[in-house]
Protein backbone atom coordinates (compact mmCIF):
# COMPACT_ATOMS: atom_id res chain seq x y z
CA UNK A 1 0.00 0.00 0.00
CA UNK A 2 1.65 3.31 -0.86
CA UNK A 3 0.27 6.87 -0.20
CA UNK A 4 -0.42 9.29 -2.76
CA UNK A 5 1.80 12.11 -0.40
CA UNK A 6 4.84 9.19 -0.51
CA UNK A 7 4.44 8.94 -4.31
CA UNK A 8 5.49 12.60 -4.78
CA UNK A 9 8.92 11.23 -3.03
CA UNK A 10 9.60 9.06 -6.12
CA UNK A 11 11.16 9.84 -9.41
CA UNK A 12 7.87 9.28 -11.72
CA UNK A 13 10.25 8.01 -14.63
CA UNK A 14 12.26 5.02 -12.82
CA UNK A 15 9.65 2.09 -13.33
CA UNK A 16 11.59 -1.12 -12.18
CA UNK A 17 11.11 -4.09 -15.26
CA UNK A 18 11.52 -7.28 -14.52
CA UNK A 19 13.01 -10.21 -16.79
CA UNK A 20 11.19 -13.08 -17.82
CA UNK A 21 14.25 -15.63 -15.32
CA UNK A 22 12.88 -13.35 -13.05
CA UNK A 23 9.59 -15.12 -12.49
CA UNK A 24 10.06 -18.68 -11.42
CA UNK A 25 11.18 -16.71 -8.01
CA UNK A 26 7.90 -14.33 -8.74
CA UNK A 27 5.63 -17.15 -9.40
CA UNK A 28 6.93 -19.10 -6.01
CA UNK A 29 6.02 -16.23 -3.71
CA UNK A 30 3.20 -15.81 -5.60
CA UNK A 31 2.34 -19.72 -4.35
CA UNK A 32 3.19 -19.44 -0.91
CA UNK A 33 1.01 -16.21 -0.58
CA UNK A 34 -1.72 -17.95 -1.73
CA UNK A 35 -1.35 -20.80 0.12
CA UNK A 36 -1.24 -19.07 2.82
CA UNK A 37 -4.24 -16.76 2.33
CA UNK A 38 -6.30 -20.25 1.75
CA UNK A 39 -5.50 -21.20 5.33
CA UNK A 40 -6.61 -17.63 6.72
CA UNK A 41 -9.66 -18.18 4.52
CA UNK A 42 -10.57 -21.55 5.75
CA UNK A 43 -10.15 -20.14 9.29
CA UNK A 44 -12.47 -17.77 9.02
CA UNK A 45 -15.27 -20.26 7.38
CA UNK A 46 -14.68 -22.39 10.47
CA UNK A 47 -14.83 -19.08 12.63
CA UNK A 48 -11.84 -19.96 14.66
CA UNK A 49 -11.05 -18.74 18.11
CA UNK A 50 -7.40 -18.37 17.28
CA UNK A 51 -6.57 -14.42 18.27
CA UNK A 52 -5.89 -12.58 15.55
CA UNK A 53 -1.94 -12.47 17.08
CA UNK A 54 -2.13 -16.06 16.48
CA UNK A 55 -2.86 -15.91 13.17
CA UNK A 56 0.09 -13.32 12.24
CA UNK A 57 2.42 -15.56 14.11
CA UNK A 58 1.03 -18.60 12.65
CA UNK A 59 1.32 -17.66 9.05
CA UNK A 60 4.83 -16.26 9.57
CA UNK A 61 6.14 -19.21 10.76
CA UNK A 62 4.56 -21.15 7.79
CA UNK A 63 5.97 -18.54 5.43
CA UNK A 64 9.42 -18.97 6.98
CA UNK A 65 9.37 -22.59 7.34
CA UNK A 66 8.72 -22.57 3.56
CA UNK A 67 11.72 -20.89 2.93
CA UNK A 68 10.55 -17.56 2.40
CA UNK A 69 10.77 -14.52 4.40
CA UNK A 70 6.61 -12.39 5.77
CA UNK A 71 7.55 -8.63 3.37
CA UNK A 72 5.84 -6.95 6.33
CA UNK A 73 7.94 -7.91 9.18
CA UNK A 74 10.59 -4.92 10.56
CA UNK A 75 9.17 -2.77 7.39
CA UNK A 76 10.13 0.75 7.82
CA UNK A 77 8.75 4.02 7.00
CA UNK A 78 10.51 7.18 8.79
CA UNK A 79 10.88 6.25 12.07
CA UNK A 80 8.17 3.76 12.32
CA UNK A 81 8.91 0.21 12.34
CA UNK A 82 5.72 -2.25 11.63
CA UNK A 83 5.89 -4.75 14.43
CA UNK A 84 3.83 -8.14 12.63
CA UNK A 85 4.13 -10.51 9.91
CA UNK A 86 0.66 -9.43 8.72
CA UNK A 87 -1.44 -6.25 8.52
CA UNK A 88 -5.03 -7.58 9.92
CA UNK A 89 -7.22 -4.52 9.44
CA UNK A 90 -11.18 -5.35 11.03
CA UNK A 91 -13.86 -3.38 10.68
CA UNK A 92 -13.40 0.91 10.26
CA UNK A 93 -9.55 -0.32 10.10
CA UNK A 94 -9.05 -0.09 6.78
CA UNK A 95 -5.53 -1.44 6.38
CA UNK A 96 -2.32 -1.36 8.07
CA UNK A 97 -3.67 -3.03 11.10
CA UNK A 98 -1.70 -4.72 13.40
CA UNK A 99 -2.97 -8.02 14.95
CA UNK A 100 -3.65 -8.14 18.21
CA UNK A 101 -4.22 -10.71 21.14
CA UNK A 102 -7.81 -10.51 20.20
CA UNK A 103 -10.66 -12.71 18.82
CA UNK A 104 -13.06 -11.70 15.84
CA UNK A 105 -16.57 -11.33 16.57
CA UNK A 106 -19.25 -12.63 14.47
CA UNK A 107 -20.29 -10.10 11.23
CA UNK A 108 -16.64 -8.49 11.62
CA UNK A 109 -14.87 -7.34 8.23
CA UNK A 110 -11.13 -8.48 8.26
CA UNK A 111 -8.88 -8.04 5.87
CA UNK A 112 -5.55 -9.66 5.70
CA UNK A 113 -2.60 -8.30 3.55
CA UNK A 114 0.87 -8.96 3.41
CA UNK A 115 3.57 -10.01 1.26
CA UNK A 116 6.05 -12.61 0.63
CA UNK A 117 9.71 -12.42 -0.04
CA UNK A 118 12.00 -14.95 -2.04
CA UNK A 119 15.48 -13.32 -2.44
CA UNK A 120 15.19 -10.56 -4.18
CA UNK A 121 11.67 -11.16 -5.92
CA UNK A 122 8.43 -9.92 -4.00
CA UNK A 123 4.72 -10.57 -4.05
CA UNK A 124 2.33 -8.27 -2.10
CA UNK A 125 -1.52 -8.92 -2.11
CA UNK A 126 -4.99 -8.72 0.50
CA UNK A 127 -7.99 -10.30 0.57
CA UNK A 128 -11.14 -8.99 2.61
CA UNK A 129 -13.85 -11.68 4.47
CA UNK A 130 -16.43 -11.52 6.71
CA UNK A 131 -16.27 -13.66 10.29
CA UNK A 132 -19.52 -15.32 10.75
CA UNK A 133 -23.13 -13.79 10.33
CA UNK A 134 -22.93 -10.28 8.33
CA UNK A 135 -24.31 -7.69 10.83
CA UNK A 136 -25.39 -5.33 7.58
CA UNK A 137 -25.76 -7.20 4.41
CA UNK A 138 -24.57 -4.45 2.55
CA UNK A 139 -21.38 -5.61 3.67
CA UNK A 140 -21.61 -8.72 1.25
CA UNK A 141 -22.03 -6.30 -1.75
CA UNK A 142 -19.04 -4.02 -0.68
CA UNK A 143 -16.72 -7.40 -0.37
CA UNK A 144 -17.66 -8.62 -3.60
CA UNK A 145 -17.53 -5.44 -6.10
CA UNK A 146 -14.34 -4.64 -4.32
CA UNK A 147 -13.15 -8.01 -5.83
CA UNK A 148 -14.78 -6.98 -9.16
CA UNK A 149 -12.87 -3.96 -8.79
CA UNK A 150 -9.54 -5.61 -8.39
CA UNK A 151 -10.32 -8.19 -11.31
CA UNK A 152 -11.96 -5.20 -13.97
CA UNK A 153 -8.45 -3.54 -13.18
CA UNK A 154 -6.64 -6.28 -13.92
CA UNK A 155 -8.32 -6.90 -17.78
CA UNK A 156 -7.75 -3.59 -18.38
CA UNK A 157 -4.36 -3.33 -18.56
CA UNK A 158 -3.21 -3.56 -22.15
CA UNK A 159 0.55 -2.44 -23.74
CA UNK A 160 -0.30 0.53 -25.07
CA UNK A 161 -2.67 2.18 -22.80
CA UNK A 162 -1.60 3.78 -19.65
CA UNK A 163 -1.64 2.90 -15.92
CA UNK A 164 -4.59 5.37 -15.35
CA UNK A 165 -6.47 2.63 -17.13
CA UNK A 166 -6.27 0.84 -13.62
CA UNK A 167 -7.69 4.23 -11.71
CA UNK A 168 -10.25 4.69 -14.35
CA UNK A 169 -11.77 1.24 -14.13
CA UNK A 170 -11.69 1.14 -10.43
CA UNK A 171 -13.41 4.27 -10.00
CA UNK A 172 -15.97 3.42 -12.61
CA UNK A 173 -16.98 -0.30 -11.37
CA UNK A 174 -17.58 1.07 -7.92
CA UNK A 175 -19.26 3.71 -8.85
CA UNK A 176 -21.69 1.50 -10.67
CA UNK A 177 -22.33 -0.54 -7.38
CA UNK A 178 -22.61 2.47 -5.65
CA UNK A 179 -19.30 2.96 -3.43
CA UNK A 180 -16.56 5.29 -3.33
CA UNK A 181 -13.01 4.47 -3.44
CA UNK A 182 -10.19 5.98 -0.90
CA UNK A 183 -8.21 8.07 -3.01
CA UNK A 184 -5.43 8.56 -1.07
CA UNK A 185 -3.82 5.09 -0.83
CA UNK A 186 -3.48 2.81 -3.85
CA UNK A 187 -1.23 0.35 -5.30
CA UNK A 188 2.43 0.53 -6.36
CA UNK A 189 4.90 -0.81 -8.38
CA UNK A 190 7.30 -3.50 -6.90
CA UNK A 191 11.38 -3.25 -7.70
CA UNK A 192 14.10 -5.91 -6.76
CA UNK A 193 14.48 -5.85 -3.24
CA UNK A 194 11.92 -3.03 -2.76
CA UNK A 195 7.84 -3.70 -2.13
CA UNK A 196 6.78 0.04 -2.89
CA UNK A 197 8.46 1.67 -6.20
CA UNK A 198 7.02 3.81 -9.05
CA UNK A 199 4.47 3.85 -10.41
CA UNK A 200 1.47 4.76 -7.87
CA UNK A 201 -1.83 3.39 -8.74
CA UNK A 202 -4.23 5.43 -8.17
CA UNK A 203 -7.76 3.43 -7.51
CA UNK A 204 -9.19 7.26 -9.33
CA UNK A 205 -7.65 8.37 -12.50
CA UNK A 206 -8.37 9.51 -16.37
CA UNK A 207 -7.81 6.88 -18.82
CA UNK A 208 -4.87 8.79 -20.67
CA UNK A 209 -2.66 9.71 -17.76
CA UNK A 210 0.43 7.93 -15.96
CA UNK A 211 3.14 5.74 -17.53
CA UNK A 212 2.35 3.58 -20.60
CA UNK A 213 2.16 -0.43 -19.52
CA UNK A 214 5.38 -1.87 -20.69
CA UNK A 215 6.42 -5.66 -20.62
CA UNK A 216 8.39 -6.05 -17.47
CA UNK A 217 6.50 -4.40 -14.97
CA UNK A 218 5.52 -5.70 -11.78
CA UNK A 219 1.91 -4.66 -9.60
CA UNK A 220 0.25 -4.64 -6.72
CA UNK A 221 -3.53 -3.06 -7.98
CA UNK A 222 -5.23 -2.74 -4.63
CA UNK A 223 -9.05 -1.11 -4.96
CA UNK A 224 -10.02 0.28 -1.38
CA UNK A 225 -14.06 0.88 -1.43
CA UNK A 226 -16.20 2.62 1.40
CA UNK A 227 -20.13 3.05 0.99
CA UNK A 228 -21.51 5.97 -0.74
CA UNK A 229 -23.01 7.51 2.59
CA UNK A 230 -19.46 7.39 3.94
CA UNK A 231 -16.96 10.27 3.30
CA UNK A 232 -13.19 9.02 1.99
CA UNK A 233 -11.43 10.94 4.77
CA UNK A 234 -9.04 8.53 6.50
CA UNK A 235 -6.50 8.99 9.86
CA UNK A 236 -3.95 7.07 11.86
CA UNK A 237 -4.10 5.43 14.78
CA UNK A 238 -1.78 6.15 17.67
CA UNK A 239 0.05 3.20 16.53
CA UNK A 240 1.32 5.38 13.38
CA UNK A 241 0.23 2.40 11.17
CA UNK A 242 -3.56 1.66 11.46
CA UNK A 243 -5.65 3.70 8.60
CA UNK A 244 -9.08 4.20 9.98
CA UNK A 245 -11.99 5.42 7.75
CA UNK A 246 -15.46 6.60 8.86
CA UNK A 247 -17.33 3.52 7.89
CA UNK A 248 -16.28 -0.05 7.39
CA UNK A 249 -14.95 -0.61 3.80
CA UNK A 250 -12.63 -3.68 2.16
CA UNK A 251 -9.52 -4.53 0.20
CA UNK A 252 -8.50 -6.26 -2.37
CA UNK A 253 -4.96 -6.74 -4.00
CA UNK A 254 -2.97 -9.16 -6.30
CA UNK A 255 0.21 -9.06 -7.67
CA UNK A 256 0.28 -9.24 -11.83
CA UNK A 257 3.42 -9.74 -13.69
CA UNK A 258 3.12 -8.32 -17.93
CA UNK A 259 4.86 -10.46 -20.05
CA UNK A 260 6.78 -9.80 -23.15
CA UNK A 261 3.28 -10.54 -25.20
CA UNK A 262 1.16 -7.94 -23.17
CA UNK A 263 -0.22 -11.12 -20.46
CA UNK A 264 -1.04 -10.49 -17.64
CA UNK A 265 -0.09 -12.91 -14.95
CA UNK A 266 -1.51 -12.81 -11.29
CA UNK A 267 0.82 -14.16 -9.61
CA UNK A 268 -1.44 -14.43 -6.44
CA UNK A 269 -4.25 -15.62 -7.68
CA UNK A 270 -6.65 -17.86 -4.92
CA UNK A 271 -5.98 -21.47 -4.96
Amino acid sequence: MRSQNNNALMEPMCIPLWQEEDLPKLRDAGKCFSAQMHIIKNLIENKTTMTLLEISRMIGKNIRDAGFVPTFKNYKVANNTFPEDLCISVNKELVHGIGKNVRLEDGDVVSFDFGVTNGNAIVDAARTFIFGTPKIQEHIKLIQTTRLCLDNAINSIKLGKRVGEIGYSIYKTALSKGFKTIEVYGGHGIAPNKVHSSPFIANRAEKDTGPHFMPGMLLAIEPLLVPYNSSTRTSVKNDNWSVITDEIGAHFEDTVYINKNGNVEVLTADI
